[in-house]
């Protein structure tokens, strides 16, 4: 049996345009190894994203992923959250929300 455990979901930030910004998320996963993506407004989101996965014993598993945005702009703010795939299932941690200073952008 599979069971993720989300130990730290994305946090809301502001930031001003043209800094990088970095998304986290830490999973605790039982039994197969997970898969983890991003998603940005409920769509998959591809960026550059740094992931660790660290055995905490045989069926055990410490996920961890970091989405980087090396330079954002308006257009980069929305509602971003971690996705985890394991054994045909998802789990979607807590939405973090991505506001630049000056207003944020809506779509």
């Amino acid at each position: 049996m599979t069971d993720v455990h989300f130990l730290q979901d994305p946090e809301s930030i502001t930031y001003s345009q043209g800094k990088e910004v970095k998304l986290r998320c830490s999973i605790q996963v039982t039994g197969e190894l997970p898969e983890i993506n991003w998603q940005r407004d409920g769509a998959r989101y591809r960026a550059d994203v740094n992931q660790v996965l660290v055995p905490v014993n045989d069926d055990e598993w410490l996920a961890i992923s970091e989405l980087s945005i090396p330079s954002i702009h308006r257009s980069d703010a929305g509602s971003y959250r971690c996705v985890v795939s394991v054994t045909g299932k998802e789990v979607l941690s807590k939405e973090a929300q991505l506001e630049i200073e000056g207003g944020s952008f809506a779509v």
